[in-house]
């Protein structure tokens, strides 16, 4: 709250250490001719154009001259360490690897991709493989309905989503199913929409691990431009699925026909590596 008894006072100078000025009130009051140095006359001062020179204002103005260029130079040197500060944060910043700098593991024949293919871009997957109870010859068992997964780059970063759904680019034969196309694996670009659809063919499964799903090579079998024209995943080829952990159907919980219907989401983590052409195939 203001307060009019109080008044404001003046603010201190924000540079520490710098001399103040002090004027001698001698001085001040003595004659200006007094204050003047040795052999230099006040009327040939006056004569010259410089009748309104003070020696004391001049020493004040050198004097904040100096404060001035004290606090400049704090200021300066504040912002060159704010400066480099923000460059080494950005250059510490992680990346998302380049194309060339994907390594893809050894990998069973069975899933390895065709020659004259080569790999474009890697995400680390995260989600759950999930199963609902069906009937299955005399019995019943868990089949999958669809995996559910977000995956990063090596920068953490959201690249695709992946899900199943209906492939445009195929006709659908199946009279139970109502959709513009037969179920398809399916994969979207984050950044742009473009999806790629694909199938694992006859033979392209191998169990690296009997407690995780299998390593599987997926066949491109469709593709879908994203809504403003994104076409990152349309020139994939092929997508390997490796180093899988987790997700397996569970073995209990569908046993009896009272079990159908019984969902099962299980958790699973994967590598995707998605191939294109390579230059000049």
């Amino acid at each position: 709250m203001f307060r009019p008894d109080i008044g404001f006072l003046p603010r201190q100078h924000p540079v520490q250490g710098v001399r103040r000025v002090r004027l001698d009130v001698e001085r001040a009051n003595a004659p200006r001719s007094d204050r003047l140095p040795a052999g230099i006359d006040a009327s040939a001062i006056a004569s010259a154009g410089g009748g309104n020179w003070n020696p004391l204002a001049d020493t004040a103005k050198k004097e904040s001259m100096k404060i001035w260029n004290a606090a400049e130079s704090q200021i300066s040197s504040r912002f060159r360490l704010v400066v480099c500060a923000a460059t080494a944060f950005a250059v510490a910043l992680p990346q998302a690897a380049r194309a060339d700098q994907i390594i893809v593991p050894s990998v069973p024949f069975e899933v390895a991709v065709d020659a004259g293919n080569v790999p474009f871009l890697l995400g680390h997957g995260a989600g759950t493989q999930n199963y609902v109870c069906l009937p299955s010859g005399t019995g019943v068992a868990f089949k999958l309905f669809t995996p559910e997964a977000t995956l990063v780059g090596d920068d953490e970063e959201q690249l695709t989503t992946h899900f199943f759904a209906p492939n445009p680019d195929e006709p659908n034969t199946n009279p139970a199913l109502t959709a513009i196309g037969p179920i398809r694996v399916a994969w979207q670009y984050s950044r742009d929409g473009s999806t790629v659809f694909g199938e694992v063919k006859s033979g392209n499964s191998a169990v690296v691990s009997l407690d995780a799903i299998p390593w599987l090579k997926v066949t491109r079998v469709g593709a879908e431009n994203g809504a403003a024209g994104g076409d990152v995943l349309t020139k994939t080829t092929f997508i390997q699925r490796l180093n899988t952990t987790g997700g397996l159907a569970p073995r209990t919980g569908c046993t009896s026909p009272a079990d159908i219907g019984h969902l099962a989401f299980v958790p699973y983590t994967a590598d995707y590596f998605f191939y294109k052409k390579a230059p000049g195939n």
